[in-house]
């Protein structure tokens, strides 16, 4: 009797050992990243997100941030960690101010019970968010995504982020636009940006569905990456704006009648190991 209780004991030390080292590293996704500048191994680089950990003083409880954890669609979260509860909320916009019809078509519908707009059934079934781009009949049709990092009116600093990087998979190129007071939110043009290469090039048919056979890729800049050119001319970086921060918009690029399909999977802040905007 007191040897099966003596293994009994032991095996629930081993439990609780398994438990203890069963924790998700936190940090951007590098598992099945196909990027091929990356030249450190998936362990090395979550050894390196383990070390730029700090920790930060949240009403006298030390919580521990791991940079390049902002946000992870398939750990269930449905905003951003702006430190803000009002911001960091994912939203969907088209071209519809200048008359165009382009979208985003989801897989399922939006809406909770706080808004038909919400975007968190799309954040679960996607473990990410995805959905099909339909570029309409204008000369520059254009689509997105974003959130907001400030409440309505002002502005925040984020560049202690660094940048951002950002685990994703998409057929057509993925613009990302700095928002700040710097810039004229009604001109992405006039805000910095960087652009992160679609995997593939497909037909105009393409669904979602294609993104089955897509591994995800993580690619990352920094603020200073994100630039303005005017007339082919450098206006400014996005260092600056990083300090005056009002959103960071996403923006898919294609042609009239086309249709381009994405699955976003996190956001992270700028992490060294992951560097690449080609």
């Amino acid at each position: 009797m007191l040897k099966n209780l003596f293994k009994f004991q032991i095996f629930l030390s081993l439990l609780s050992l398994f438990a203890c080292s069963d924790d998700k590293t936190s940090g951007v996704t590098v598992e099945d990243n196909a990027l091929a500048d990356v030249e450190s191994s998936s362990s090395e680089s979550f050894s390196s997100n383990s070390e730029s950990s700090s920790s930060e003083h949240v009403d006298d409880v030390v919580v521990v941030v791991n940079k390049g954890d902002l946000w992870n669609g398939s750990a269930g979260e449905y905003k951003v960690n702006t430190k803000n509860e009002n911001t960091g909320y994912w939203f969907s916009w088209g071209d519809d101010a200048s008359g165009g019809t382009s979208q985003i078509l989801y897989p399922i519908p939006m809406g909770n019970e706080y808004s038909e707009s919400s975007l968190d059934p799309v954040i679960d079934y996607c473990e990410g968010l995805c959905g099909n781009v339909v570029f309409g009949n204008t000369s520059n049709p254009e689509a997105g995504l974003g959130f907001s990092v400030a409440n309505e009116g002002e502005t925040v600093d984020i560049s202690s982020w660094g940048g951002i990087c950002v685990t994703y998979i998409s057929d057509s190129d993925l613009h990302i636009y700095l928002e700040s007071e710097l810039g004229d939110k009604s001109d992405l043009s006039s805000m910095p940006q960087v652009r992160f290469a679609g995997l593939t090039r497909s037909d105009s048919s393409v669904t979602i569905n294609i993104l089955d056979s897509m591994s995800s890729i993580t690619k990352c800049a920094k603020w200073s990456d994100f630039v303005v050119y005017k007339d082919n001319v450098l206006v400014r970086s996005g260092d600056e704006d990083a300090k005056k921060a009002n959103a960071i918009i996403f923006k898919f690029y294609g042609t009239s009648g086309e249709r381009s399909a994405f699955n976003i999977k996190s956001i992270g802040s700028f992490n060294d190991s992951l560097t690449g905007t080609n």
